[in-house]
């Protein structure tokens, strides 16, 4: 398998091997629990771990599932939110362990949803079903 996206909700998983497919790769989008299909039938695979609204310990433990998986992925794309949701740090840590990889470049920044990064901070200003939401504020998503 090419890629490999381990997605944290299932929106995540869509968008991205949505992307994937317009590229051209043979992509499936996997949910929570269901089998990964056989890699000779695919370039691509998103998988969608369900794992934002957990708790840190729980949430590593479906990527680490999910990551073992797909540890001979040539590449292995760990999406995380845009807004920094969810057990990130916790997340990102099971990740590289499950896959053995040693590296992660972190890059949430999505412009056109209005969410940027400014170092030291993330910023974001998103609508969300007509209420507008602002986060301007520091955040900490690798806390475990």
């Amino acid at each position: 398998m090419d890629v490999a996206i381990i997605a944290d909700d299932l929106t995540g998983a869509a968008d991205s091997g949505v992307q994937l497919m317009r590229s051209g790769y043979r992509t499936a989008v996997v949910f929570r629990g269901a089998p990964i299909p056989p890699s000779d039938d695919l370039d691509a695979v998103a998988v969608d771990t369900n794992s934002r609204p957990l708790p840190a310990g729980f949430a590593a433990k479906r990527v680490v599932e999910s990551g073992h998986a797909l540890r001979e992925s040539r590449i292995v794309y760990k999406k995380i939110d845009s807004t920094l949701r969810g057990p990130i740090g916790a997340e990102l840590a099971a990740a590289l362990a499950a896959t053995g990889r040693k590296r992660a470049l972190v890059a949430p920044a999505f412009p056109q949803a209005t969410s940027c990064d400014h170092l030291p901070s993330h910023r974001s200003s998103a609508s969300f079903a007509g209420h507008r939401r602002r986060n301007s504020g520091r955040l900490n998503p690798t806390s475990r």
